[in-house]
């Protein structure tokens, strides 16, 4: 029977780090669905691990074994639960992990959507685009009317601003403190 048991344990225990070396491979990679036999097989121990504990308690509260104290069955009790806890929080934070992944892989495909246009027989030279703008400069502009054209071959030309205003004179120490 214990050789049974023992066969079993290893062969449970084989594939559960065979899981977690796939899980380490996963977040390495960023890797969403290489979590999932991580998460799903973590869960599953994590519920064994509690129904154990619970039944090793409700036994020891029970039946007494031994001539136990309560007092004893109680720090086991408390100290399983703080390991579930413990536990517990580390696989949330590895759902999280599959969580966030998934969220940043849906960002790429679902939610930002390129626009595309059709091809139009009636534009000759479409390199990119409807408008053509990736080297025809004479195709049409759909911001024309937003900016006023200007001849971009000559450079701009300045003006001195005209005002008959006196220029700044500097402050005297003498003006400003009375």
């Amino acid at each position: 029977m214990e050789k049974d048991v023992a066969i079993v344990k290893i062969c449970v225990n084989s594939v559960l780090l065979l899981a977690s070396l796939i899980g380490m491979y996963a977040a390495a990679m960023s890797k969403a669905c290489l979590l999932l036999p991580y998460i799903i097989l973590e869960f599953l121990q994590l519920l064994g691990l509690a129904g154990s504990i619970v039944l090793t308690v409700l036994i020891m509260a029970v039946y007494s074994p031994g001539g136990l104290e309560i007092s004893t069955t109680i720090a086991i009790g408390v100290i399983g639960i703080m390991v579930m806890v413990i536990l517990f929080y580390l696989w949330l934070c590895v759902v999280s992990l599959y969580q966030s992944l998934k969220e940043i892989q849906n960002l790429g495909s679902d939610q930002v959507k390129i626009m595309q246009f059709q091809d139009d027989p009636t534009i000759t030279n479409q390199p990119y685009n409807k408008f053509g703008t990736a080297g025809d400069n004479k195709g049409y502009d759909p911001h024309s009317e937003d900016y006023p054209r200007v001849d971009l071959d000559a450079p701009p030309s300045y003006r001195p601003p005209s005002s008959a205003s006196p220029l700044a004179q500097d402050a005297k120490i003498e003006d400003i403190v009375e």
